[in-house]
């Protein structure tokens, strides 16, 4: 038992102490306070795509962390318009730091920020709540307390244009390239997958895909991959880039070198990762993709720019005076329209009497013919009897 203690605390010496962060090493602790809360960014002035990282600390001493009770509660600023991710430590936990001669167990919080464009990014306070009880006994009242830390600012400015090189597309960081196939053997028209991977120190997710030329070979885009480590001070992580690769011509053939130029912002220098050329086999297949340059037609040469001034357009259309005639005549022209073609009342049927005085009118046997024909049809319409009997012989 004495043995493995002593083999674990020698283990424990040996084993290397995390350097302490920014927060602890630069800020002024207030001695009067039992409880201190600070935040900075570090550093305050980066390049756009450049990891800045803002840092939350809080300090404890001795008396004050031994009555309190529960975790304080912290709430972190929104920092807009930024990209930001929350960092993990590895050994997550309190620290102790000697500050200003007195003990203190710091808590720090860190999350890396990237600007995507220059310009100056302002970040709010933080805030922290926590509760002390009031006495010693252990059923006192907690009373609880709120700080809120300094507002900091980020500056974000562009990567230098001395040394841009003509192919870097906003790649920042720290990188280094490597390539591979995902066989050695292959067959014309038959396609195979080529691999880029991209690794180190920077915000992967921003890495744009690198530009491939394959003389010997149609090559197409295919899927992209991103890990992101958390873990360390600084973000960083691999990401993946493929393309499906066909070739069009059998023989031994070489995949040529993949350059990758990045802005290096530790060195404020651009440099350019390099993949090796990957030598690949290909034999005869039975349909050879045949690469077909893609050409697009010329645009259309500009208009002739005239000497003089042409003709004078003509004036709207609502504005000549036919248009302004039509308009006034039309509804007049529907109206009458709607008057000639209205049905007319059909006219009353002159009645028996009306009739017998026509009849007198006209005299002869035609007059008194219609005088009988009157007279029948003005019995049968008082009376109802038919007409074939009302002028049946002896009917009436």
């Amino acid at each position: 038992m004495v043995g493995a203690a002593i083999v674990a605390a020698l283990a424990l010496q040996a084993a290397p102490q995390r350097p302490p962060a920014e927060i602890v090493t630069r800020t002024r602790v207030d001695p009067a306070r039992g409880v201190d809360f600070h935040a900075m960014v570090v550093p305050d002035t980066v390049y756009v795509g450049q990891q800045a990282t803002y840092q939350l600390g809080v300090f404890l001493d001795q008396d004050t962390r031994q009555r309190i009770r529960r975790n304080p509660e912290f709430q972190p600023p929104e920092t807009r318009s930024l990209l930001s991710y929350d960092l993990r430590d590895r050994d997550a936990g309190p620290q102790s730091a000697t500050i200003g001669g007195r003990p203190y167990e710091t808590h720090v919080f860190r999350r890396a920020l990237f600007a995507l464009t220059p310009g100056r990014y302002p970040i709010p306070e933080a805030r922290l709540t926590y509760s002390l009880p009031q006495t010693s006994s252990f059923f006192s009242r907690e009373e609880s307390y709120t700080l809120r830390s300094e507002a900091v600012t980020l500056v974000a400015i562009e990567p230098p244009d001395a040394g841009r090189p003509p192919d870097w597309a906003g790649a920042v960081g720290s990188w280094r390239a490597t390539a591979r196939i995902d066989t050695a053997r292959g067959r014309a028209g038959d396609p195979f997958v080529l691999t880029v991977r991209v690794e180190g120190q920077g915000n992967v997710t921003l890495l744009p895909r690198p530009r491939l030329d394959v003389p010997w070979a149609s090559v197409v885009n295919a899927d992209e991959r991103v890990v992101l480590d958390s873990t360390p001070p600084l973000l960083g992580g691999w990401k993946e880039f493929d393309w499906l690769v066909t070739p069009a011509m059998q023989g031994a053939r070489t995949v040529p070198s993949v350059r990758y130029a990045y802005f290096n912002a530790r060195t404020r220098r651009y440099e350019v990762a390099t993949t090796a050329p990957i030598s690949v086999r290909v034999a005869a297949g039975d349909v050879a993709a045949a690469a077909v340059p893609v050409t697009s037609s010329p645009a259309p040469p500009p208009p002739p720019i005239l000497p003089a001034l042409g003709a004078e357009a003509p004036g709207a259309l609502g504005r000549s005076v036919g248009a302004v005639a039509l308009a006034v005549v039309a509804p007049l022209l529907a109206f009458v329209a709607i008057v000639v073609r209205r049905p007319r009342k059909p006219r009353p049927a002159p009645t028996p009497a009306q009739r017998i005085a026509a009849a007198a009118a006209i005299g002869g046997v035609e007059g008194a013919r219609a005088v009988r024909q009157a007279v029948v049809d003005g019995i049968v319409r008082r009376t109802g009897v038919n007409a074939a009997a009302c002028t049946a012989p002896g009917a009436l």
